[in-house]
Formats: C-alpha cells, sequence, structure tokens
C-alpha cells in the first residue's frame, strides 16, 4: 500500500472514530432534533402514506423530500420506535443511533474525498492529507454528524459532485458525469438549494470549450434524462397530491416568510430572549443547548392570530399561498428592513446563526470565525496556485444567494466547510514551506 493511501486511511479512521465518539459522549439519541423526518416516517410505517400532520390538516405532504424519511422508516421498522400521540415525537434510540451512525461513516467517506478534491482542483498531496486531517478533527464537521438529518449526506454528495464534475470533463468518459447526475440529481432531491446548481450545470457543459461538441451534448442529455428519473416521479407525485407543479418541496414561501415579517431575525429562529442570553451567560451545558425545551420559541409562534387563524387548516398548496402573501406584503411595506435580514441572512450563513444557543458555545464558534477570517486569504492562494475553482463558485454561490434570499439557518454553511478547510490548507502549508525556506536561507 502506498505510504499516501496508507496515511489517508489512518486520517479516514481517526474521523470515523471522533464522530462515532462525539454521538456517544453527548449521548445525542436524547434529543435527535429529527425535524418532519420523524413524523413522516411515521406516517409512513403506520398510515401507508408520504404525510405530515400541520396547521389541524394531516395530508399526504411535501415539507420534506423522500429519501431521509424513508431510510428513517427503514430504521424504525428495523430497530423499533414508540410514538406518543399526545406529545407527537418519537422515542427511537436505537434507530436515532443507526442513523448517526450511518451519518458518521457519510462523514468519514468526505474525509477522504475531501484529499481526492484537492487533487482535482490542482493541490498536491501534502495539501490533500492536510485538508483531510483539517476536516477529520473540525468541531462543525464532527457535530453535524449527531443529529438525525441529512447534512451529512449533503457534504458527501457535494464533494463527490465536484469531483466527479471534473473527473468527466478530463476523461470525456460517460460513467463520471452518469454518477455525476446520478448523485447530484439525488442530492437536490434532499436538499432543493442544489437544484439552481445542478440546472445551471447543464447549461455550463454545453459551452465547456475542452470537449468536443458531441460530449458536451451527449452529457447535457444525460443530466437531462438523470433528471427526469431521479426528480421526475416525486414532481408527478406532488403534481398529483397537490394539483401544482412542485419539483420537490411545498416549504418555499413559508421559509421566505419566516425570514421577512414583524419578529424576523434571518432563521426561523426569533431574535434571542433576554432569558436565554442570561442563561448562556449563566454556562448552559451541552445538554441544555441540545434540549429543545430551552430552545422552542419559532416564528410560527409570533404569529398574529388573524394570520394563523387564515392558516388553520388549509391544505399545504393553499398555505404557501397565503405565506406568499404575507411575505410579499410585509417585504413592499419593509424594504429597506428587508434589505437589512438579506445581509443578516448572509453573515449567519458565512459566520455563525447568534440566535441559536447551540452555536454559541466555543468550538463553534472558533471553528466558523476561523473559516470567516481565513477563507479570503485561501481564495487568493487558489488563486495563485491556479487551482480550478469555475464548478466550486458557481455551487457555493447558487447556494449562498438562495439562503441571503430566502432563509439561514446554522446547518447551510456546512457542506462547503471541507472546500474551505482545503484552500486553508494550501494557505497554510505555502507559508510554512515559504517560511521555512527563508530560515534555511538566513542560516536559521
Amino acid at each position: 500500500m502506498h505510504r499516501t493511501t496508507r496515511i489517508l486511511l489512518v486520517i479516514v479512521l481517526l474521523a470515523l472514530a471522533l464522530r462515532v465518539g462525539a454521538i456517544f459522549a453527548l449521548k445525542a439519541w436524547n434529543n435527535p432534533n429529527y425535524m418532519e423526518h420523524g413524523p413522516i416516517a411515521h406516517a409512513l410505517l403506520e398510515k401507508g402514506t408520504f404525510a405530515f400532520s400541520d396547521w389541524g390538516v394531516f395530508q399526504p405532504s411535501s415539507v420534506q423530500s423522500p429519501p431521509y424519511p424513508l431510510l428513517l422508516a427503514g430504521l424504525y421498522r428495523t430497530l423499533g420506535y414508540a410514538y406518543n400521540p399526545d406529545t407527537a415525537t418519537i422515542t427511537a434510540d436505537s434507530a436515532h443511533t443507526a442513523a448517526m451512525l450511518i451519518n458518521a461513516v457519510f462523514g468519514a467517506i468526505s474525509v477522504a474525498l475531501t484529499f481526492f478534491l484537492v487533487r482535482t482542483l490542482g493541490g498536491g498531496k501534502n495539501v490533500g492529507l492536510f485538508a483531510a486531517a483539517l476536516v477529520a478533527v473540525w468541531p462543525t464537521q464532527i457535530y453535524l454528524v449527531t443529529t438525525v438529518q441529512a447534512i451529512a449526506f449533503i457534504v458527501m454528495s457535494v464533494l463527490a459532485m465536484i469531483i466527479l464534475f471534473y473527473k468527466s470533463v478530463d476523461s470525456q468518459n460517460l460513467w463520471p458525469w452518469t454518477l455525476y447526475g446520478i448523485i447530484g440529481c439525488t442530492a437536490a432531491l434532499t436538499e432543493p438549494v442544489l437544484l439552481p446548481f445542478m440546472a445551471l450545470s447543464g447549461l455550463f457543459i454545453l459551452f465547456w470549450r475542452d470537449l468536443p461538441f458531441p460530449i458536451r451534448l451527449r452529457n447535457a442529455i444525460v443530466l437531462f434524462v438523470t433528471a427526469l428519473v431521479v426528480l421526475g416521479p416525486w414532481a408527478y407525485r406532488n403534481y398529483l397530491v397537490h394539483g401544482a407543479l412542485m419539483p420537490v418541496k411545498s416549504t418555499f414561501w413559508v421559509n421566505v416568510w419566516k425570514s421577512n415579517n414583524p419578529n424576523a431575525s434571518g432563521t426561523d429562529r426569533p431574535q434571542m430572549s433576554e432569558e436565554m442570553r442570561k442563561r448562556l451567560m449563566a454556562g448552559m451545558t451541552d445538554d441544555q443547548r441540545r434540549d429543545p425545551r430551552f430552545d422552542n420559541v419559532r416564528q410560527y409562534d409570533l404569529m398574529p392570530a388573524e394570520q394563523r387563524a387564515e392558516l388553520m387548516n388549509k391544505p399545504e398548496v393553499e398555505r404557501e399561498k397565503i405565506f406568499a402573501k404575507f411575505a410579499k406584503t410585509w417585504v413592499s411595506e419593509n424594504p429597506h428592513r428587508a434589505l437589512q435580514l438579506c445581509g443578516i441572512r448572509l453573515l449567519k450563513t458565512l459566520w455563525i446563526e447568534w440566535d441559536n444557543p447551540k452555536a454559541l458555545n466555543a468550538p463553534y464558534v472558533t471553528a466558523r470565525s476561523l473559516l470567516l477570517l481565513l477563507t479570503p486569504l485561501a481564495l487568493y492562494a487558489a488563486w495563485r496556485a491556479k487551482w480550478r475553482m469555475f464548478i466550486p463558485f458557481m455551487l457555493v454561490g447558487s447556494g449562498l444567494l438562495m439562503y441571503t434570499l430566502t432563509i439561514a439557518a446554522a446547518r447551510f454553511a456546512l457542506p462547503y466547510e471541507p472546500w474551505q478547510l482545503a484552500m486553508i490548507s494550501l494557505l497554510l502549508i505555502g507559508f510554512f514551506w515559504n517560511t521555512r525556506e527563508e530560515s534555511i536561507g538566513n542560516g536559521r
């Protein structure tokens, strides 16, 4: 086995151990944060339908897309779960732990993919190994596996998408492009913010000058067919159950409203209360930060009674229209505040969600602050090193634009961290070797 391969394997195993260790150290199954995935998985098992109960209506739903609820339903069926109808909560310690362990595997794979990302973009083996090691130990990348959500899968998919895009144009082979389409469309089905990039990539490939036109056309057709196969059935199902075109989720306008209303903070959470700030200053434990009882107020809870009455007992597609009306009316009446909230959402995505108590701990703030400070310098280093940055720029840029215009959350920036850490590794290793050469030259 080659020395580089051995080192990378050790780093990947370390990453897996750290992520598994975090799950058990935090006893993360006590606060799994399964969002809508859990209730939908319960409905799949008990009612045989992909449904969700909200605003007094239990109906076929598109508040989440299929991949993660289906995985969770499989784990519930295999490992068992208990549903409490009084609180509408699910207890499934074994199943939720298994979901997090799967996340840990995705996280370890992402560490290996970070090495190949560096090599694909134009970096050397040492930079790749250093970048993989950074991702392996980076606090936010470890912590993200401790929730029952699809974030770890999205991180892995984003890395694979960049690598496979460049692999396909370098080799001109069909298989990497086909795999790019399958992974990219599945990731977009899981996280719709990737949809604009996937659509744009179908245009990029048509104008990719290094490829002969027949291969460009072939790739565009393959991506279109892949999108039809992966996204088409779900979009068709949504049309059947909602009577409206809905490619992935039915939450666009509700998310826009959540971050554009009189109590908006840029996220689903309102501005942090003084009581919560005092608790944080007094030193909340990690368990308390993760406990929903200490962080249970959302934008819905502050909605005026007349707006709530208008939404009650309405089907999902009708609620989207009502939320669109609420959001558009507020933005038109408060254009300056709406513009200010765009800046707040961008900053919360680039840095930290400062109204989220789980985000206000030293490792998280330190990790995110270092990324914010070093990324501009790292971008310059990557430009100087002539790294291939067009696809990462388009992927990250389209995501940031969507979050700026719609809603921010602490988890949204996590898929882009390995790319940032890859460039930071180039910056740090370049600085180390330059300094070392200067020291040798000066006789030190």
